[in-house]
């Protein structure tokens, strides 16, 4: 017999049998024929599930024993080796190897089918992936180990050993953006064939863009550099109609590159010649190793530490994860105004982005950028050590003194930060002109832009 709870009724066990082959012959759901026979509704689920429990388990399904078994081994060997040697593979190759593993085994019926291949890569636990990562360096000397050791001693007595605030730590580098970004995948219903997007050209034309973020958290303006005329400059028809939002420099050159006189004069604006000892970590450009890069900033003390060669990707905090996150930034600005942009061409091309919607596009990512993403990439790359200990060089004065000795404009990580006005100041000039003529008087730039 079912003992229920108190004030409820008992129900013998051929009671509740009774139940069940009638539940069982009935056409009606569980809680129809509960309420039909008066039994409340938790006990005949309780009985229902314990019926089920007693079954007889059910009989297993055979499974067919693969037929090629081994050319699927040495098939899946084949795939861990060229990962492990960082090569990409692809179906197609998949399909040759098979073939010829069948041929080389003596199995002529194979036929290396689509519906086989897909059976192999679930049965494999096998995935196609975009690569998240392209790593240049494969091999390791022993003067590579010793590059390695003497940049992290470096940066242990100059930056921890000499206690140098985090808001006088750099880090610089210049990344490609590309004019067309769209996003790399989109939704479609299944049986689709083709998948069709509409861009317009320019999907290879690339724009330099030069940051520049501190390690605690402070980001400076972005330097645009633009395709200039043979001299390498814009001419004064297109400099009159750009409007350069107030967190974008705009420099010029005729191969879009990075140039020494720009390194110079980037020098000259982003450190104060106030001797307090400044730390910059950079990449081994051949344009960071001039001479007259280093005599300047040995005449500012700032001392520039080069990332080992090969190891940007692990150890330069903008490669780490800032670059990242303005690509990410960039595309979703990009994909907005594509969504509001349906302009052709007289040949009938959707019209691609000009200088003016690339200069709002990046402004508006780099905008995006967090002060959080920016100081954690610093520890990410292991230029700061995350410990206790140095949180007494987080910042050797406040953001206005920091602003009056620069004469830079970053952003700091402050939350008076106001992005939204940001935006609405214009310049009218390229970034390191001795004269930068605001559109606007009244228009003055936060923390410490020329007014």
């Amino acid at each position: 017999m079912i003992k229920m709870a108190r004030g409820q009724q008992k129900y013998t066990d051929e009671e509740i049998r009774a139940f069940m082959l009638g539940y069982a012959a009935s056409n009606v759901s569980a809680r129809a024929y509960a309420k039909k026979i008066g039994v409340p509704w938790a006990p005949f689920m309780f009985w229902k599930k314990r019926l089920k429990s007693n079954a007889p388990p059910r009989k297993q399904k055979h499974r067919r024993q693969p037929k090629y078994r081994d050319i699927e081994d040495d098939l899946y060997e084949f795939v861990m080796a060229e990962r492990k040697k960082g090569l990409i593979v692809t179906r197609f190759e998949l399909k040759e190897r098979a073939l010829n593993l069948a041929r080389a085994k003596g199995a002529p019926t194979f036929k290396a089918s689509s519906g086989w291949l897909t059976e192999f890569l679930k049965k494999r636990c096998l995935r196609y992936r975009v690569p998240t990562r392209h790593a240049r360096k494969s091999v390791f000397t022993e003067q590579d180990l010793d590059d390695e050791l003497d940049y992290f001693l470096r940066l242990h007595n100059s930056v921890v050993l000499d206690g140098t605030p985090n808001d006088r730590v750099f880090n610089f580098d210049q990344t490609m953006i590309r004019l067309v970004s769209p996003k790399p995948k989109t939704l479609t219903p299944f049986g689709v064939n083709e998948v069709t997007v509409k861009h317009p050209p320019g999907e290879k034309e690339g724009i330099t863009v030069s940051l520049t973020i501190r390690a605690d958290g402070g980001k400076y303006p972005a330097v645009v550099v633009l395709k200039g005329g043979k001299n390498g400059e814009l001419s004064d028809g297109i400099l009159s109609k750009l409007k350069i939002p107030g967190n974008i420099f705009l420099e010029s050159s005729y191969t879009t590159w990075w140039t020494e006189q720009m390194d110079n004069d980037w020098i000259k604006y982003t450190f104060p010649d106030d001797k307090e000892k400044q730390v910059l970590v950079r990449d081994q450009a051949t344009v960071h190793k001039k001479v007259s890069s280093e005599l300047l900033l040995r005449d500012r003390n700032v001392e520039q530490i080069f990332i080992p060669a090969g190891r940007t990707g692990d150890y330069q905090p903008l490669d780490v994860s800032v670059n990242k996150s303005l690509k990410s930034f960039f595309r979703s600005e990009y994909q907005a105004r594509r969504a509001s942009h349906n302009e052709v061409t007289k040949s009938g091309y959707l019209k691609k982005p000009g200088r003016q919607d690339f200069l709002n596009m990046i402004s508006r990512a780099w905008q995006n950028v967090t002060a959080d993403v920016v100081r954690n990439s610093f520890y990410a790359a292991q230029v700061l050590e995350d410990c206790e200990d140095n949180e007494d060089f987080q910042s050797s004065d406040d953001k206005e003194n920091i602003s009056e000795k620069s004469g830079v404009g970053f952003q700091s990580s402050g939350d008076e930060e106001d992005n939204g006005d940001q935006s609405d100041c214009e310049m009218e000039i390229s970034f390191f002109s001795d004269s930068i003529l605001a559109s606007d008087d009244s228009c003055d730039f936060e923390n410490g832009l020329p007014k």
